[in-house]
């Protein structure tokens, strides 16, 4: 197990848990508190998270929910409307780390299926149908005064054999924008990069959102693939 809870308070909130390292919120309703204390304690802690994301060390925030809808991989493709999405699960759970750089985001969410099959046949559909997110899209809104803010997005996705499972290698996919420079905006980028493994009858998600100064460097992309690694013994141990 990897993590303590002491402290337990309810709340109104149907079906939902939430904690911060050693404080659990419990649901009103009726819930699977087996399946729910397993996914609140599978989670990795700050000083298991690779350096290069900079964590803090005051704690990490978890919240876990029923399944409630799919999950989409990408909104858009070069066609303009091409959707992907991660079949609804049974339970949803979701870790974000907190970092000493405000501007970037590393977060881990579990979907949890109703057997091994339903997961596999969940990841299956998903990673056959992930290419179709690849491509540019060029976007923009208008503000209410007229101006034109432009920007493009960039998404390729392919397989992670660094990070395989009972032979099932991960696939990712990445989103790099960038934003236009404007009378009163300058240029920014918006990088975005997700693994998705399949593990018994869960789907790992592990994210990192390079903020809006910078680029996903090397780096990161590698400490991700520790990060979705790491996963996969934390959630079996």
């Amino acid at each position: 197990m990897k993590a303590k809870f002491t402290a337990f308070t309810a709340f109104a909130a149907v079906g939902a848990l939430v904690m911060s390292v050693s404080t659990v919120t419990l649901p009103a309703a009726a819930y699977d508190k087996e399946a729910y204390g397993y996914a609140a304690s599978h989670y990795l802690e700050e000083k298991e998270i690779p350096k290069v994301f900079k964590p803090k060390s005051k704690g990490f925030f978890v919240s876990i929910n029923p399944s409630s809808f799919s999950n989409t991989v990408c909104g858009y493709g070069t066609d303009g409307n091409t959707k992907v999405k991660l079949a609804k699960g049974t339970i949803q759970s979701y870790a974000n780390y907190r970092l000493k750089n405000g501007m970037v985001d590393l977060s881990v969410s579990v979907t949890q299926y109703k057997s091994n099959v339903a997961a596999e046949k969940a990841f299956k559909a998903m990673s056959k149908v992930i290419k179709k997110c690849d491509g540019r899209v060029d976007t923009s809104w208008t503000s209410p005064d007229g101006t034109v803010y432009p920007s493009n997005t960039v998404t390729t996705t392919g397989n992670v054999p660094g990070v395989t499972v009972t032979g099932v290698q991960s696939v990712f996919i990445e989103l790099d924008s960038n934003f236009a420079e404007t009378a009163d905006s300058p240029a920014s980028v918006n990088d975005q990069r997700t693994i998705f493994t399949l593990v018994n009858d869960v789907i790992i998600q592990s994210g990192f959102n390079s903020g809006s100064s910078k680029n996903i460097a090397a780096a990161h992309k590698k400490g991700l693939e520790k990060v979705a690694f790491d996963m996969v013994d934390s959630w079996l141990d």
